[in-house]
């Protein structure tokens, strides 16, 4: 499995579903290795494969609230905003730590236009990282469909800012680095 992980972190997803299954056919009660495999899936943009995935996992480690989330997020994917919500909503439940799952609720009501419930859900994901950019953007785009332009366009203007903000400690970053001279460290011949 920990193979598995190695090639999940290099984006080379093939080789890490083969390692995921292979993980799965030795033992398939594993803790994490349906996740894995949902989670890779997920990578592969093959949605309904995660979803059962996910689901296996599920029904080894009921309490990770992750499996639930990132159900959500499938779900959300394929459009199936019933069982979005329902996987967003269980998450939390099992740790009210988790951002994005109150992010996901906002999306879900925001595309089916329940748009306080939605301001709901994005001000809990807001609280728990206020510096997210795109959970501010999500934020002002709520509030402008709830006719509050004046505080959708603070909000929008403060996503924009932070982007900016980070762009520019990246490109000082980048200016400030040095390329190594090995060249120089070595004796004249």
């Amino acid at each position: 499995m920990f193979v598995g992980k190695y090639y999940l972190n290099l984006e080379q997803y093939d080789s890490a579903l083969a390692e995921f299954r292979a993980a799965a056919e030795t033992a398939p009660q594993l803790p994490f290795v349906h996740f894995n495999l949902g989670h890779t899936y997920l990578k592969k943009q093959d949605y309904q494969q995660a979803c059962d995935e996910f689901l296996k996992d599920t029904s080894i480690e009921p309490d990770l609230a992750l499996n639930y989330e990132e159900l959500g997020d499938t779900y959300w994917l394929l459009e199936d905003d019933k069982n979005a919500e329902n996987s967003y909503r269980e998450a939390p439940r099992r740790d009210p730590r988790l951002m994005n799952s109150h992010f996901g609720l906002a999306k879900v009501y925001e595309r089916r236009e329940k748009y306080l419930p939605a301001l709901a859900e994005i001000d809990a994901a807001v609280k728990l990282d206020p510096a997210r950019t795109d959970l501010h953007y999500v934020r002002g785009q709520v509030l402008l469909h709830l006719g509050r332009k004046e505080e959708a366009k603070k909000e929008l203007e403060a996503a924009v800012n932070m982007d900016n903000q980070r762009r520019g400690e990246r490109e000082k970053q980048m200016e400030t680095r040095t390329v190594p001279s090995p060249e120089l460290l070595q004796d004249p011949q």
